[in-house]
């Protein structure tokens, strides 16, 4: 059956794609041969042939045809030298040369042969007469040229999209006014949201350092990511970005940035289809990223190697699988072994809490240097840093460096705690005096103090 198709191509094919209004067509790719080249070759008479040279010349075998020059002229007027350039390409292989000239040896002297070349312009009638000669000739080929041939694929990119958005549309089951996108996070524009537990109150604050240094660390690997400081319940951010189709939701707790707890450092990831959501090391978060967005690391694998604080909708591991190790909220679990409980105090009052009432918290903001000489040095982070209140003062500036190993040249300031951290430090003013580590024998005389790092 004959195919419709465009008078330049050989052959063509469509690809669609299944919507609610039927196949549609999303991509026509149409084998332009060498039409394009050929034409052009043939109107301007420059060769676009490409050639490759041989490392080694090859003994080649083709037609070589004589003509009757003045009966071609006769016959074929202007078009002459077009059809002996059509009947040489013909008897380039030996085998159709010696087929040719069998045909026209076997003619009558009046009669005519209709010979099709197989390039599309139609039949050449040439009489026994018009063809003096055709004979195989042998020549040393040293470079080999080919006329490039085109594959053309056209894609409608307004119906890939709308089928991608199509597809991508759900409702989240047993909430029909729950309207998500379900993007791959291969496609997503958004891979990534981060979200600190609290937006708004007096400890807020404490979750924003965590939550810029995340954010730079992923657009350092490329990963598109955002920080959603909005208004609103973590819950309801939650949803916001379902509704956008982000794949993943990384969120800052105040277990994250509170050295005392032992999530200390880490963050709790989402995932937007199950709900399901993992524990995982802030360092381990831009690569885990990388490896999911880009295929090379599924969700499964995730809950079959992290700790899973919510398992949401996710299907069940497989039974060959590692297990997981599931912990609900508050971190509960119950021992493989019961624990002994013989002597143990029961009441409150017995507890030793001496040990909790010398720690001292600092609060720890850090500047970084801005390269315009003149500029002052703008905020960066801020986090919690605790000391046994019994540490010399020189124990601020070694163990905030041991903890963030960048922080190590930096010079330290103390502020009074009532001193309001500006958006800029400047070292100058009168309110911020540097760290003076013989002025004071023990961290407890800076309890309520705020420290300062600036780095270059």
């Amino acid at each position: 059956m004959t195919i419709p198709q465009a008078h330049y191509a050989s052959d063509c094919w469509d690809g669609e794609i299944h919507m609610s209004y039927g196949w549609k067509e999303c991509v026509g790719i149409a084998d332009r041969s060498c039409f394009d080249l050929s034409n052009h070759a043939e109107a301007t008479g420059a060769s676009m042939s490409a050639s490759r040279r041989l490392e080694t010349p090859l003994d080649v075998e083709s037609g070589k045809v004589t003509f009757d020059n003045k009966l071609m002229g006769k016959t074929f007027k202007a078009a002459q030298k077009t059809v002996k350039a059509r009947v040489e390409r013909y008897c380039e292989d030996p085998t159709k040369a010696s087929a040719l000239e069998a045909n026209l040896a076997a003619l009558a002297a009046d009669a005519t042969l209709d010979l099709d070349v197989g390039d599309g312009e139609g039949a050449i009638t040439l009489s026994r007469s018009m063809v003096k000669s055709v004979t195989l000739v042998t020549k040393k080929m040293y470079e080999e040229k080919s006329l490039p041939a085109v594959v053309e694929p056209s894609f409608g990119i307004g119906r890939i999209i709308a089928a991608v958005l199509e597809h991508s549309f759900a409702d989240r089951a047993g909430a029909e006014k729950r309207r998500i996108m379900t993007f791959k996070p291969e496609v997503a524009p958004l891979k990534c949201v981060i979200l600190p537990l609290l937006t708004g109150g007096q400890n807020a604050h404490r979750l924003t350092g965590s939550c810029a240094s995340l954010n730079r660390a992923l657009l350092d690997y490329n990963i598109s990511c955002k920080t959603d400081t909005s208004s609103g319940t973590v819950g309801k951010r939650y949803a916001r970005a379902d509704e956008i189709g982000v794949p993943y939701a990384v969120t800052v707790d105040f277990d994250t940035v509170d050295p005392t707890n032992r999530m200390y450092q880490t963050v709790t990831v989402r995932e937007r289809d199950s709900c399901a959501q993992v524990r995982i090391a802030v360092s381990e978060i831009p690569i885990i990223m990388v490896q999911l967005c880009s295929g090379r690391l599924t969700w499964e694998e995730i809950l079959r190697t992290k700790e899973v604080v919510n398992a949401g909708d996710a299907p069940a591991p497989a039974a060959d699988a590692t297990p997981a190790r599931v912990v609900r909220q508050g971190y509960f679990s119950r021992p493989a072994t019961a624990i002994d409980v013989a002597g143990i105090a029961t009441d409150a009052s017995t507890i030793d809490r001496s040990a909790e009432a010398s720690r001292v918290k600092v609060e720890v903001h850090v500047f970084k240097k801005r390269a315009a000489a003149d500029a002052a040095p703008s905020h960066a982070q801020s986090f919690d840093h605790y000391y046994n209140e019994t540490d010399g003062a020189a124990a601020l500036p070694a163990g905030v460096a041991t903890r963030f190993p960048d922080l190590a040249g930096a010079t330290f300031y103390i502020l009074a705690a009532s001193t309001p951290v500006p958006d800029q430090f400047i070292p100058e003013a009168t309110a911020h005096r540097p760290l003076d580590v013989a002025a004071s024998s023990a961290v407890a005389a800076l309890r309520d103090s705020v420290l300062v790092a600036v780095v270059a």
